[in-house]
């Protein structure tokens, strides 16, 4: 939906209902856009589970594991001293 801003004030309650029923709108100002109105982001949401940022962008399917779980190897090698043998 495309409204000038306007119009949009003197109905902002029919605006909101639009908006709130999952639609995107477009406010004008002199014919060009100047704004975008979409709704925040539903409670249920936040019960999905997350993904790791850039991954799920790229469509690779590496586990949370990876990134969550501590790295065997690399808690070995803290054990180990730093210098070389004496």
């Amino acid at each position: 939906m495309t409204i000038q801003v306007n119009i949009a004030k003197a109905t902002l309650s029919d605006v909101v209902d639009q908006v709130q029923a999952g639609e995107e709108v477009i406010l004008l100002r002199d014919g060009e856009p100047v704004a975008t109105v979409r709704t925040t982001k539903s409670k249920s949401s936040a019960t999905q589970p997350r993904t790791l940022g850039i991954w799920d962008d790229l469509g690779l399917d590496i586990p949370d594991s990876v990134f969550l779980e501590p790295d065997p190897e690399l808690e070995d090698l803290m054990d180990k001293p730093i210098g070389p043998k004496e």
